[in-house]
């Protein structure tokens, strides 16, 4: 399947153009740390699926603890409840700068 990932970054996306280009499946940011809610996330699951896109969500996660980890974990849940979704959740880490192997392992086991 050829697929993309979305967020706000991208702005408004024409999701019909998207798919005539050969696109099945898109991930959608959904949120980012423990209150942060991608504000394209509704309209580009809403237009997504409208085209007959596949959809996933995922995390951008910014958690420096397990204790930070959780707090995020529920709020992604917490945001994407009740919508469907044909891809698995989906944990993005990128900011790993100062941690070491173990603990981005600890956080990344503790979320998932």
């Amino acid at each position: 399947m050829r697929g993309i990932d979305v967020s706000q970054w991208q702005g408004y996306i024409d999701f019909e153009a998207v798919k005539r280009a050969g696109i099945e499946f898109v991930y959608i940011k959904a949120s980012e740390g423990s209150d942060f809610v991608d504000p394209f996330f509704y309209r580009n699951y809403a237009n997504a699926q409208n085209a007959g896109l596949l959809v996933g969500f995922y995390h951008y996660l910014t958690a420096r603890s397990p204790a930070e980890v959780m707090r995020e974990a529920w709020h992604f849940t917490s945001v994407t409840e009740g919508l469907s979704s044909e891809g698995r959740m989906v944990m993005d880490m990128e900011e790993v700068e100062g941690l070491s192997r173990d603990q981005v392992n600890e956080i990344a086991y503790t979320f998932l």
